[in-house]
């Protein structure tokens, strides 16, 4: 069986009972009297702590829980930074569109307002043309009487 098989994980709640549980446990003193270990004069073990330089893994979910309740402020920060510059450019988008729209509504306006005097132009010229048949017609019937 390999090693990795033999230990199983422990829930958080788990550690938190467990280390409530060896604060609870009465300690007895522990005076220099009472231990008493033998001397040794045998260099052959090296008994001092060992530094390593090896990080253990953590899991990615761990390392950023970590860092938010360290960092909480930063984070609510950078948070707010970011919906701000979310907004912002939103906004800016939405301004620009509205500014296209306008600009096509004055080119609409601009082509009614010249189709509109046209038409006036025609009307009008249809105005002068009728009272010149209407004062042919007068000198007709004046001719003719």
């Amino acid at each position: 069986m390999n090693s990795r098989d033999k230990h199983v994980g422990r829930t958080q709640k788990e550690k938190e009972h467990y280390i409530r549980g060896l604060k609870n446990i009465p300690c007895g003193s522990t005076d220099d009297a009472e231990i008493r270990l033998p001397s040794s004069d045998k260099p052959e073990k090296d008994l001092s702590i060992q530094k390593s330089t090896k990080h253990r893994k953590t899991k990615t979910s761990e390392r950023i829980s970590d860092s938010l309740r360290e960092h909480y402020i930063s984070w609510i920060l950078g948070f707010i930074g970011a919906a701000i510059i979310f907004f912002l450019s939103t906004f800016s988008r939405s301004l620009g569109n509205l500014e296209g729209k306008v600009s096509e509504i004055k080119e609409l306006l601009s082509n009614i307002n010249s189709k509109y005097d046209k038409v006036i132009e025609k009307n009008h010229n249809q105005d002068l043309k009728m009272q010149e048949s209407s004062l042919k017609i007068k000198e007709i019937e004046k001719k003719i009487d």
